[in-house]
């Protein structure tokens, strides 16, 4: 529940990056192998991008660009924390005004598995 609580937060964040562009919404989610025995989430948008003046922060609690009333800021931070939490990377790449894209790494039920193992026989 936690990786769609991230899932649905990025996608909010995407659908109102694309409002506010003048271009056709379009969002791309994608996933591929990645190295270790880990998945590669990407969420991307063609909407506004983020404003490399900003992006150092957008991960910040209660950091937002948005209008007073319309957002806590909370979002990114909250996502960054769950992806960490489940031993991930959430990281963004952005043109400030053609897409933006955020992607996340986890373990496969395999790594997780694996690592599961591996602890059980050490503890004993």
């Amino acid at each position: 529940s936690h990786i769609v609580q991230v899932l649905i937060n990025l996608f909010e964040n995407a659908c109102h990056a694309m409002e506010s562009s003048s271009s056709k919404p379009k969002l791309i989610i994608s996933s591929q192998s990645a190295p270790n025995n880990r998945v590669r989430i990407s969420i991307r948008d063609n909407g506004t991008g983020i404003p490399e003046e900003v992006m150092d922060r957008i991960f910040d609690p209660f950091f937002t660009t948005k209008e007073v009333g319309t957002g806590l800021g909370m979002g990114l931070s909250t996502c960054y924390t769950i992806i960490d939490n489940h031993d991930g990377v959430l990281s963004v790449e952005s043109d400030s005004k053609t897409y933006t894209e955020f992607s996340f790494d986890l373990a496969t039920s395999k790594q997780v598995n694996e690592e599961f193992s591996k602890g059980e026989k050490t503890s004993e």
